[in-house]
């Protein structure tokens, strides 16, 4: 049993997460805050103030890009394929 938010598209979690699902021992569930009536709509908007990306990520369970880094995970996807040019992505 795996838990954790979302800390980006990288890491062990992330994988498990989104490549894991269809196999037959992976089952992914997301609790998003909207499933938790017990978080206050006041705690909810200090949250939000911290900026979208921590909101989304913490919150909302969602895989987001940080944008701290050089290239987006299509274009590195991209690069692993041979039969496209990566700079097409960009």
């Amino acid at each position: 049993m795996l838990l954790s938010t979302p800390k980006g598209r990288r890491g062990f979690f992330y994988r498990e997460a989104t490549e894991g699902v269809g196999d037959a021992d992976t089952l992914v569930h997301t609790g998003p805050v909207s499933e938790c009536s017990r978080i206050s709509e006041k705690y909810l908007a200090k949250q939000r103030a911290r900026g979208d990306v921590h909101y989304r990520r913490e919150f909302l369970c969602e895989f987001v890009e940080t944008g701290r880094f050089l290239l987006d995970e299509a274009t590195v996807k991209a690069m692993e394929n041979k039969d496209e040019r990566a700079w097409d992505h960009i």
